[in-house]
């Protein structure tokens, strides 16, 4: 049960680090960077480390969600925007666990 707990702790953490991602892309469509490392929550020893390229609208995030413990998930999404000015919509196209 411990185990589980840790590894969705660090599911969760990854998760915030896409939803960064798209918050970024909500503003400037054209983002390609990187979150760099965030302590998640501030303090924690837990952090993400995201980064998005973004390839003639092509939209890949990738984001890992890192626990003090050492568990660590990888997420990738797949993103296109819209829009022609911000907020841009963001729709995910495809979100899975690497």
């Amino acid at each position: 049960v411990s185990n589980h707990n840790l590894r969705n702790q660090a599911l969760y953490i990854a998760d915030a680090g896409v939803e960064y991602a798209i918050y970024q892309l909500r503003n400037n469509k054209n983002w390609a960077g990187t979150g760099g490392q965030i302590a998640f929550p501030s303090g924690s020893g837990n952090n993400y480390n995201v980064t998005c390229s973004n390839i003639s609208g092509k939209i890949t995030i990738t984001s890992i969600g890192s626990l003090a413990t050492g568990e660590q998930i990888t997420l990738e999404a797949r993103a296109s925007a819209t829009g022609s000015v911000s907020p841009y919509n963001i729709k995910i196209i495809y979100w899975r666990e690497l």
